[in-house]
């Protein structure tokens, strides 16, 4: 499939490290989706977010302080 971003590349199907941030903590979530050979941009459907969902949240939790509080 063309790329819709830049249409010179092709898209292909792989996972790719990442990097997320919220609030100055980053990690790095190694995302599936569909990536462009030329731009490197990527489409990721609604599956792949779910993949990845709770690699983001360590950091949002990581970023407010929250991160090893009781509950």
């Amino acid at each position: 499939m063309k790329c819709p971003v830049c249409g010179k590349g092709q898209l292909k199907r792989e996972a790719r490290l990442v990097p997320f941030s919220y609030r100055g903590a980053t990690v790095e979530v190694d995302q599936p989706g569909d990536w462009c050979d030329a731009c490197g941009e990527g489409v990721l459907s609604p599956a792949d977010l779910a993949a990845t969902v709770e690699a983001r949240r360590h950091a949002i939790v990581r970023a407010k302080g929250l991160a090893g509080r009781p509950a």
